[in-house]
């Protein structure tokens, strides 16, 4: 199976703008704030997020995390800044997200995303999650690379 086609049709069904410059994202409609603590598990941060989102009056349809991307891999650059010196350092850091089950879903995805980024976005201005930019096919057909986008 063509996995790049795969991935196409997941980001047209669950949350690609329609918008050509960002018809490239992924969860580009979930809400979340990376301010928000670290969670004991999955299934605790996947309600949190759902919870989050209605809050909003932005509702996620209750099977979107379950969704599962065709990859067991996916890398995720994210940059955050720095005060040292009365001066502001920008830091650009690579996280690496494995499955557990083979296929990664959208829930273990921000999961461990979250608890990953977490440390260093937590008292960043720009420190909520408006998406992933899909940038390339790792070195394998299993591996995605994303670029973590953020608003504050």
């Amino acid at each position: 199976m063509n996995f790049r086609f795969l991935l196409i049709s997941i980001l047209l069904l669950f949350g690609c703008s329609e918008e050509p410059e960002r018809s490239a994202f992924l969860m580009p409609d979930v809400a979340w704030s990376f301010r928000e603590g670290s969670y004991e598990n999955q299934k605790l941060f996947v309600e949190a997020v759902y919870q989050y989102n209605d809050e909003l009056d932005s509702p996620i349809p209750e099977f979107y995390f379950q969704t599962s991307l065709p990859v067991s891999r996916v890398t995720v650059l994210y940059s955050y800044w720095v005060e040292k010196d009365d001066d502001w350092a920008e830091f650009r850091e690579v996280v690496t997200i494995d499955s557990e089950s083979g296929m990664l879903s959208l829930g273990e995805l921000l999961f461990k995303l979250h608890e990953a980024v977490r440390p260093n976005l937590a008292d960043q201005d720009r420190s909520y999650f408006e998406g992933l930019e899909f940038t390339s096919s790792g070195s394998t057909d299993q591996e995605y690379s994303f670029k973590l986008v953020l608003g504050s």
